[in-house]
């Protein structure tokens, strides 16, 4: 009987470790929001790559995706974005929406790098629009666009 408690607490604990995001997370997630000018929660629809370098060494990936909710920066229903990888780190539509958060120029969006993309979960969605509630509609200068 001590077994079947023991397991079940570790499942519990595991479970709840699983959906809740590390306090790092969250602060990494507050400081992506407050550096980009851009945030939503998407579905990706599409990635198409193109060769960026003459080597073929350097992919441009262009991610389509709809827009489900939006949390900063011009209200859309449908996103395209760029994200610059090697070659082999080309990436599939991902059938789990997520939180991105993107850097805009000349009418463009890319990714920013590591650490622009967070799962959708409730936790994160909340600690999003608590940001956000927080910050200067007027802003010019993001750190992660630099």
């Amino acid at each position: 009987m001590k077994v079947i408690i023991f397991v079940f607490t570790l499942f519990n604990i595991s479970a709840c470790m699983a959906n809740n995001p590390s306090l790092s997370e969250i602060s990494y997630l507050k400081s992506a929001i407050v550096n980009t000018p851009y945030s939503a929660l998407i579905q990706q629809v599409d990635v198409n790559a193109e060769a960026v370098s003459d080597d073929d060494s350097i992919v441009r990936l262009i991610i389509s995706a709809e827009v489900i909710e939006m949390f900063r920066g011009d209200n859309q229903k449908v996103l395209q974005y760029e994200m610059i990888v090697e070659k082999g780190e080309e990436v599939d539509v991902e059938s789990q929406s997520m939180v991105v958060t993107l850097c805009k120029e000349g009418g463009h969006y890319f990714w920013p790098g590591t650490g622009a993309i967070f799962s959708n979960n409730k936790i994160i969605i909340e600690n999003i629009r608590n940001t956000v509630k927080t910050l200067d509609p007027h802003q010019v200068e993001f750190h992660d666009c630099e």
